[in-house]
Parts: C-alpha cells; sequence; structure tokens
C-alpha cells in the first residue's frame, strides 16, 4: 500500500492524468457525423445552422442544390423533397492525413475512384475513398495523402 500512496503524494497522478486528457482530445473534438441525413429536412437545417450564405445548383448534379455556410461547411439539398442529402466540410485535426481514414474504415468495404484534378495548372490525381457503411467519403491528393474535403452522406 505504501507505493501506492507515495505516486497520489507525488505529482506523477496529475501528470499522469493531463497525458490521458491530451491524448484524448483528439477524439473529443472530431466533428461528428451529421445524423438524420437523407431524412432531415432544409427547415430542421435552417433551424439548427441559421440562412446559407450563399445557395446555389449543383454544377455536378443538376436539380440539386448547394447551401454553403461559413467555415467551409456545405450542404447539398434536393429541392423537390426538401431533404438534405450530404454534408461536406474540410478535415479537422487528424484527419488531414488519409492514413486515419485508412485506419477508420480498416473494417468497411470500401470503394475508391481517381479523376484527375480540375484544375489546369495541377496534374494530381485525386481520390475519392468511401465507406458506404459508415455513409462517409474522403477525397484526397494521391500524391500528398492530404485529405481536401471530408463528405457525409447518411449511412447505405
Amino acid at each position: 500500500m505504501e507505493p501506492i500512496f507515495r505516486f497520489f503524494k507525488s505529482q506523477a497522478w496529475v501528470i499522469c492524468g493531463i497525458w490521458i486528457l491530451q491524448s484524448c482530445a483528439p477524439i473529443a473534438g472530431r466533428p461528428t457525423a451529421t445524423v438524420g441525413l437523407k431524412t432531415r429536412t432544409v427547415k430542421d437545417l435552417v433551424l439548427e445552422k441559421g440562412q446559407p450564405q450563399e445557395k446555389e445548383e449543383n454544377a455536378l448534379d443538376r436539380g440539386l442544390q448547394v447551401y454553403r455556410y461559413s467555415g467551409e461547411e456545405n450542404y447539398q439539398v434536393d429541392p423537390a423533397t426538401q431533404v438534405v442529402q450530404a454534408r461536406f466540410r474540410n478535415p479537422v485535426g487528424s484527419e488531414e492525413k488519409v492514413q486515419y481514414w485508412l485506419h477508420e474504415f480498416q473494417n468497411c468495404k470500401t470503394r475508391r475512384e481517381e479523376t484527375r484534378s480540375k484544375d489546369l495548372h495541377q496534374t494530381s490525381v485525386e481520390v475519392q475513398l468511401t465507406c458506404a457503411e459508415r455513409g462517409t467519403s474522403v477525397l484526397f491528393e494521391a500524391g500528398n495523402g492530404y485529405v481536401k474535403r471530408v463528405i457525409e452522406h447518411g449511412q447505405e
């Protein structure tokens, strides 16, 4: 019993506690997947986030709209049904590296699609890695493994 009391009398337990809190901080600070995609209405979105800064037609998927909010957060909406289809956001913390997502998706059947960058000044290959079971995709550059966007589209 003596060694346990010495441990708590010393400053070591404080350092241990701080270390545990710091190691768990990235998990606690990570944004959680948006609940209710494909069932959430535009009205729900506006109540939660307020009016979007901008609304525009989706250039890739005609008939759908993109609601743009501050902080590089966008939502894809079907105006016919008034249902939110997907959320697009920037990666946060360790999510910026594709290695993080390979670990997150390790027990998930993934689909990988490669495309050339749309930027005429770059020749990089963009890869979209999708885990349909989790309803999440990430878009990253094949050359450096940095994630550009996280796409939450609801579980299938």
